[in-house]
């Protein structure tokens, strides 16, 4: 028997868990994506910044940033474009956290709906076992004959089915969802820390972005 004739023999709840794994699956694609591109966050292309900044590259800097679409960028771009307006820099410091997390929310999208698929896959799972069997001992109770392996077969096969679906679609989106989680943490602290030393060298070298 093929696998796809295995696994439709699992009854109704199937369908769903097939349409939340391909749910899963393009959340992920997705994820990862936007996070090799969007979310990279370059140690070198950062030092290089802060090093043109201390060497008074205002221009070069802020087309720099400008050509770059990811989270560093964007925030320093929009930190630039806050100096340029005329902000101070202690001002623009308390908005710095607002930019930054303002980028790593379009990280964050559809995480936590992969977070959902992975209990609710499961839940489902589990559910196509207690409907299972609820159907197997409904059969032994209207028989009146001896009860056989065959008799009762049928609704723990398609529990059994069921369950192992759910299992496998709850325990890849959770692997990922964590590995997603995990990822975002440390590019949080990574945009942290450089944010805060882009401002500290922008305090220090007293650099001015406002347009004369």
């Amino acid at each position: 028997m093929h696998l796809n004739e295995l696994i439709l023999k699992g009854g109704l709840l199937i369908y769903p868990l097939l349409l939340m794994s391909v749910i899963a699956l393009y959340i992920i694609f997705d994820r990862i994506i936007v996070f090799l591109f969007f979310g990279k966050i370059n140690r070198q292309w950062n030092t290089n910044i802060i090093e043109a900044l201390k060497a008074g590259k205002v221009d070069y800097v802020t087309e720099e940033v400008k050509n770059h679409h990811n989270v560093a960028a964007n925030t320093f771009s929009k930190i630039f474009q806050s100096l340029e307006n005329g902000l101070s820099v202690d001002f623009v410091d308390t908005l710095a956290g607002q930019y930054a997390e303002s980028e790593i929310f379009k990280l964050q999208k559809k995480m936590s709906l992969l977070s959902i698929i992975s209990s609710a896959a499961t839940m489902v799972g589990f559910l196509g076992t207690v409907l299972g069997l609820i159907s197997s001992f409904n059969t032994i109770s209207q028989t009146t004959d001896a009860v056989t392996p065959n008799l009762i077969a049928g609704g723990i096969y398609e529990a059994m089915i069921t369950t192992a679906v759910g299992l496998v679609i709850g325990i890849v989106s959770d692997c990922f969802y964590r590995y997603f989680a995990g990822a975002l943490d440390r590019k949080i602290v990574k945009l942290e820390h450089y944010t805060n030393e882009l401002l500290a060298v922008i305090r220090e070298y007293k650099i001015d972005f406002c347009k004369k």
